[in-house]
């Protein structure tokens, strides 16, 4: 008998094993992967990882960009050596309708432009990298700390959420580092000058403005010469284009000398000089000085906009 159940086992067990193997084939077969998502719902953003074979977690909408809506660096000198000497320095940047408006004021050296994509995402990174947002609810303020320094910033969220602070005679660690980051990022040109060209109704004028109020200070140790004739660009298509002045535009051909630490004011009608007021748009001001026997150029720009 048990010569008889022992094949009959053996065969059993191999009519089982063949039967577990063809099932586990068609599950391989026609099972859909799973984890991968549509191929239709991936977004730009993601196609270039998924034709790599790596495919994000998910393939949801972006976030909007940026995820700031405004950005505030401010910083101040006490006890400037000169009466009137302008020691501020400030980085705005706040969102103009669809645009982004950067802005930077550096110890009265003025700059102010309309950002572009890769600006923005720049700066998203550095806030980043950076760890911005670790110097929320920063505070600290010393104490009997004659002619210091104080610093305070405001960055805000499009969810609502903001990080702020303030200080005197003291920073985050990182603060001048982002604070010069920035600063290249919205005018890769060198902006300090002790020559300055300054707006006083500027750097963002509103659309329509028909007066300019310039002033030209001098904190060099030379004396500053220059005539009244300036010249002004506009920015089209990414180029400086400049503005003619109108034919029988003229100005006081005199000449004026700033000494040392002093200032000079001027209004320029800009209807008078050029035929209209201004439009929305990029503008640069260039005006030639001599120093100490040298021909300098200074420059401000600034930016006119629908809504100021």
């Amino acid at each position: 008998m048990k010569n008889k159940i022992i094949p009959f086992l053996i065969v059993l067990v191999l009519l089982l094993l063949c039967s577990a193997c063809s099932e586990s084939g068609k599950e391989t077969g026609t099972a859909p992967a799973t984890g991968l998502p549509d191929p239709s719902r991936i977004t730009a953003a993601d196609r270039s990882t998924a034709e790599n074979g790596t495919v994000p977690e998910s393939a949801q909408a972006e976030e909007p960009f940026p995820a700031f809506l405004s950005l505030t660096l401010r910083s101040s000198a006490g006890g400037p050596p000169f009466p009137g000497e302008d020691r501020s320095y400030s980085i705005k940047i706040k969102k103009d309708g669809t645009d982004y408006i950067g802005s930077l004021s550096k110890y009265g050296n003025m700059r102010a432009r309309r950002l572009n994509e890769e600006d923005l995402l720049k700066i998203e990174q550095l806030l980043e990298e950076e760890k911005v947002a670790d110097w929320n609810g920063f505070d600290i303020h010393e104490t009997g700390l004659y002619d210091g320094y104080s610093i305070s910033f405001v960055i805000e969220y499009r969810d609502g959420s903001r990080v702020s602070g303030s200080g005197y005679g003291q920073s985050p660690n990182n603060y001048n580092l982002v604070k010069t980051k920035l600063e290249n990022i919205l005018s890769p040109e060198e902006v300090y000058s002790d020559i300055i060209l300054s707006l006083e109704n500027g750097p963002i004028l509103p659309a329509g403005t028909e007066v300019l109020k310039l002033k030209i200070f001098n904190y060099s140790s030379e004396t500053v010469s220059f005539d009244r004739f300036f010249r002004l660009y506009r920015k089209q298509e990414e180029e400086w284009t400049l503005l003619p002045w109108k034919d029988d535009a003229n100005a006081k051909e005199d000449r004026i000398e700033l000494k040392e630490t002093s200032a000079e004011v001027f209004s320029a009608d800009l209807s008078d000089l050029f035929g209209s007021a201004l439009s929305a748009g990029e503008y640069r001001i260039e005006w030639n000085v001599s120093a100490g026997g040298q021909e300098k150029i200074i420059l401000a720009e600034f930016l006119a906009t629908e809504e100021n």
